[in-house]
């Protein structure tokens, strides 16, 4: 029996136009999108990788809620656009959701990292952005990596195959004991990840990691890699995902693109 899940990341409600369109109607769109995915390929649940807002965001007029009066777009973008999707999604902060564990389980109504388990798989949803939370001065975030010690736990807990799932994961940054965990760990099967606002497939110690895209703004030519959702298929014989991109319309510096529905990225990993 296979188990389907929709991996969403770096939708940014906030302040600023990206490609001529407004936040509100671009997360419009994504809610309409979505829905019609759901209702032409049923899908068993959301996967959100983190980039919610730009709340304590450095740069510009800087984070909403760091404002004088406070805002959190965090919390707007869950109760507007994300309580009208087909499952209630598990969440993950990113860089841009500096909440430290009280406040963000009283936004998410879910703890900053756990484990879940989908399709007879353990997904780790990690909280690599751990540092510097609740900031008093703007600020991006401050990169911490998956910890060596709740993998090693969340792994002795059974002998399911293991995905991780974090806002971002960054070989270079990672210590040397998770990365021999990861290179070594035969159950750990994939990385996912959003964060560069690319789709993508990398390599983490020998371990396939999947970059899951955007609905914002891309990194680079938006023509590369336009907004969608990676889907994730779960069986007992392997793990098929892809990027999917539904049909389009951006307003770029030299005009309008219009891109047809597309998908990309696609991998199969057999058991």
């Amino acid at each position: 029996m296979e188990t389907k899940l929709m991996i969403l990341t770096d939708l940014h409600l906030c302040h600023i136009d990206w490609y001529g369109t407004a936040a509100a109607k671009r997360l419009e769109q994504m809610v309409r999108q979505v829905q019609a995915y759901h209702a032409h390929s049923p899908f068993d649940g959301i996967l959100m990788l983190g980039d919610y807002s730009l709340d304590f965001w450095a740069w510009s007029i800087g984070g909403s809620y760091l404002a004088s009066n406070p805002v959190s777009n965090t919390d707007a973008f869950l109760r507007q656009y994300v309580a009208r999707l087909p499952h209630r999604p598990f969440l993950l902060p990113g860089n841009h959701e500096q909440y430290g564990e009280a406040r963000w389980r009283s936004i998410a109504h879910q703890p900053r990292q756990y484990a879940i388990v989908k399709g007879g798989y353990r997904i780790l949803m990690l909280d690599t952005f751990g540092g510097e939370l609740d900031p008093t001065v703007h600020s991006d975030g401050s990169y911490t990596g998956p910890s060596a010690e709740y993998l090693r736990y969340q792994l002795s807990l059974d002998e399911k195959p293991v995905i991780l799932c974090g806002h971002h994961f960054d070989p270079a940054l990672d210590s040397p004991s998770v990365r021999r965990l990861i290179k070594e760990e035969k159950r750990i099967k994939a990385l996912f990840s959003g964060h560069v606002h690319h789709s993508r497939i990398e390599d983490y110690e020998g371990k396939p990691h999947l970059r899951c895209g955007h609905y914002s703004y891309a990194s680079g030519d938006i023509r590369a890699c336009m907004p969608g959702f990676r889907m994730l298929t779960l069986s007992e014989t392997a793990i098929e995902s892809r990027y999917v991109m539904p049909e389009n319309t951006l307003i770029t510096e030299a005009g309008p693109y219009h891109a047809p529905a597309a998908e990309q990225d696609a991998i199969v990993l057999t058991q």
